[in-house]
């Protein structure tokens, strides 16, 4: 297993055991969780990475639903990660 598919395995267990509300969950999780640019050795990953990271620069101001939203890009980059890991 990847570095990058490591860290994004603890992303999702934190976003699933937190008791915060879904933005701060959002927040602690990837903040807690940084990557290097060698995590993710596929250009496509770390781009997709980049981009959600991007987002939560406006964290305070996102609605549940796009926190949640967020939640399954990193669900489906986790997914993707794990496929190209085997």
């Amino acid at each position: 297993m990847s570095h990058g598919t490591e860290k994004l395995g603890l992303i999702i267990e934190m976003l699933a055991t937190s008791q915060d509300s879904i933005q701060e969950r959002l927040l602690n999780a990837v903040n807690s969780n940084p990557f290097l640019e060698n995590d993710f050795p596929e250009e496509d990953l770390r781009k997709e990475y980049m981009d959600f990271k991007n987002e939560l620069q406006n964290i305070k101001e996102m609605s549940s639903e796009e926190a949640s939203y967020i939640i399954s890009k990193i669900v489906s980059l986790y997914c993707e990660s794990c496929k190209r890991d085997c």
